[in-house]
């Protein structure tokens, strides 16, 4: 079993304490200050990568800008990495699914399902809320085939009962990251200047490639 929930939070840290960031009125591109964090975990309590998704109002509604970051996972151990997305909204768009299924997704349960000892065509239950974008990319015959050849079968608790029939909505997995972003500061990621510099990279390699397509500027 594997579930797919969204967490969004909102920060902007300032010295000592953490502020609630506000949209400046004459910003344009980076739509809000908000970030969605998709978590995949399994029954198990194992988690995969994380992916992080950032609106920018610069981008076409079915693009989107893949950026992996080393380091940004949620292991302190070598290797571990994290993705950031641009997108035109923090909900993405059917193209950023497809690529969710394609490289985050299968992958993930290959590897659960090596460590478990299962044998590859063990079916595998994989739960998301069931909004419209999220289950649109499986109209895709290729789409298919991927859950087919991975023995994935796809579903979604009943309208309005996420609460008790979602398991990463019951737990405490979701509040871990509101709680320590909640309380953020400048003073807790100071010794962090290596991913703090992986990040801006990440920020300004956006920016270059869409800033200079459109009208508009990011902030």
């Amino acid at each position: 079993f594997f579930f797919l929930k969204k967490v969004q939070f909102i920060n902007r840290p300032t010295k000592g304490k953490a502020l609630k960031a506000k949209k400046d009125s004459s910003d344009s591109g980076i739509t809000s200050y908000f970030i969605k964090h998709y978590l995949l975990m399994s029954a198990g309590g194992v988690s995969s990568d994380p992916v992080y998704v950032i609106a920018d109002d610069n981008m076409t509604k079915d693009d989107i800008d893949v950026h992996e970051v080393s380091g940004l996972g949620h292991s302190i151990a070598l290797g571990n990495k994290g993705y950031v997305i641009f997108a035109k909204t923090r909900c993405a768009n059917v193209k950023f699914y497809e690529w969710f299924n394609k490289t985050i997704l299968t992958q993930f349960i290959a590897e659960i399902k090596a460590f478990r000892n299962l044998p590859i065509h063990a079916l595998t239950w994989f739960q998301l809320d069931g909004e419209a974008i999220q289950i649109e990319c499986y109209q895709s015959p290729e789409m298919i085939q991927l859950l087919n050849e991975n023995f994935v079968v796809v579903g979604k608790p009943a309208a309005s009962t996420t609460e008790i029939s979602q398991p990463c909505d019951i737990g405490d997995c979701s509040k871990a990251t509101k709680c320590k972003v909640k309380n953020i500061s400048n003073d807790d990621v100071a010794m962090e200047t290596h991913m703090l510099e992986r990040l801006n990279k990440v920020y300004n390699d956006h920016k270059m490639q869409y800033a200079t397509s459109s009208k508009k500027k990011i902030p």
